[in-house]
């Protein structure tokens, strides 16, 4: 009798796809070539995930106006520049990590900004070296931007690098 796709060609029982037959134990015979396709689906999702890890990082970060930020934009890394508009506020969390949270303005649209660790510290000096008067001061600032209901747009700065107080070289 022909081995049949899926039966185990010794007890004639059903076994599909595995590698040996759960009843008696023989090894499958005929089916490699879902064995290559089990290998072949791994390989290409592994080679994906390489592929998109990549690429994440050679995409250019959208500069984006104030005035054109939308709640669509939610979880989005953008780049945007505007006046400082208010003096910024900073402090201590319980767990003695240094926050900052400044507002920028740019033609009557406003973004806070927030950063804890080392970028707020890293703000804060180059705050304090500015010397111009709060409102003048220009910011130009990469975050990750994130919508509240009834809030105006939070921009949350990971890296110290990501903030240039001042005229941008």
């Amino acid at each position: 009798m022909p081995a049949r796709p899926g039966y185990c060609f010794s007890c004639e029982r059903f076994i599909g796809p595995s590698d040996h037959c759960p009843y008696c134990d023989t090894p499958a015979a005929g089916l490699l070539s879902l064995r290559i396709l089990r290998f072949l689906a791994l390989g290409t999702a592994i080679l994906g995930l390489v592929l998109l890890a990549i690429f994440r990082h050679r995409l250019a970060i959208p500069t984006v106006p104030l005035a054109d930020l939308q709640p669509a934009m939610h979880g989005a890394r953008i780049r945007t520049t505007g006046l400082l508009s208010a003096p910024p506020r900073h402090g201590r969390s319980r767990s003695g990590q240094p926050w900052l949270r400044l507002t920028i303005e740019e033609n009557g649209q406003s973004v806070r900004l927030v950063a804890q660790g080392k970028t707020a510290e890293a703000i804060q000096t180059a705050l304090r070296s500015e010397e111009s008067s709060p409102p003048s001061v220009p910011v130009h600032v990469v975050g990750r931007l994130q919508w509240r209901a009834g809030e105006s747009p939070v921009l949350f700065v990971q890296k110290e690098t990501d903030v240039i107080v001042g005229p941008h070289p």
